[in-house]
């Protein structure tokens, strides 16, 4: 996940529509973006590489985009 420009890992898992950051000592503005997936322009993971990464296929992590909470 991309979260103050820096991709940092995830800490746990997925659950649902929740999920922890890991973000080691760095701080962090409340309300600040953090891109689970994206195009990979700004360093962000791409759909692939969570497909990669969950041993599926990005077609399915894209049909998810869309749905999420601001």
């Amino acid at each position: 996940m991309l979260v103050g420009g820096v991709r940092r890992r995830g800490a746990g898992r997925i659950a649902m529509d929740q999920c922890l950051v890991d973000t080691g000592n760095d701080q962090v503005t409340v309300g600040e973006d953090a891109v689970v997936f994206g195009p990979g322009d700004k360093g962000e993971p791409t759909a692939a590489e969570w497909a990669d990464w969950a041993g599926t296929t990005d077609v399915l992590l894209n049909r998810l985009e869309g749905k999420t909470r601001h």
